[in-house]
């Protein structure tokens, strides 16, 4: 059996009377018969397919992490958000006292512009709260796993996309030597 796309490995795994064969693969050589035990969504490629594209199908899965925590990225993108929401919080804030203190004491407005003066604050702090920060990492991180799915590589977790292409100080260390012995 070519299990390739499931394991990325490129030998044949030999398959006994009795043995699991997953969908997604193919058979390279003989004959047989199956029995189906599980298809679509609960077949072992449809709970890979649920968990890389998040669809609530994946819940209890055994692919499932079950710690709960959130990739590396996530994290910094987290920090970064409650970072940007106390900071648009502390500039509407000043928005919203500088506009009473020019609008009311300096051009002697009425009391009803303190409704226009919250309005205003409210914009700006809705303005600096990055909601679509999250969503947009995620959608980048979903197309660079498609595109390795196109080049027939399998990415279970999204997470495994964060890292992708990244080389620090241009030094890279090879930790094992393969030599191939030449025929003739």
């Amino acid at each position: 059996m070519d299990e390739s796309t499931l394991t990325g490995e490129s030998r044949l795994v030999s398959k006994k009377p009795g043995d699991v064969i997953l969908s997604g693969t193919n058979a390279a050589q003989g004959s047989g018969q199956m029995v189906f035990s599980a298809v679509g969504i609960y077949s072992m490629s449809g709970k890979i397919r649920a968990r890389v594209y998040e669809t609530h199908e994946a819940a209890g899965d055994e692919l499932a992490d079950g710690d709960g925590e959130n990739s590396p990225l996530f994290v910094k993108l987290e920090e970064l958000a409650k970072r940007i929401g106390i900071a648009g919080t502390v500039e509407a804030t000043v928005a919203f006292v500088l506009s009473c203190v020019i609008g009311l004491a300096v051009n002697g407005d009425d009391i009803d512009s303190l409704v226009h003066y919250l309005i205003t604050a409210i914009t700006v702090l809705a303005v600096a709260v990055p909601e679509g920060l999250p969503l947009a990492v995620t959608l980048a991180l979903a197309f660079s796993s498609s595109k390795m799915m196109s080049k027939q590589n399998l990415v279970k977790h999204l997470d495994a996309c964060e890292t992708i292409g990244t080389l620090t100080a241009n030094k890279m260390t090879g930790t094992g030597v393969f030599l191939l012995e030449s025929r003739s």
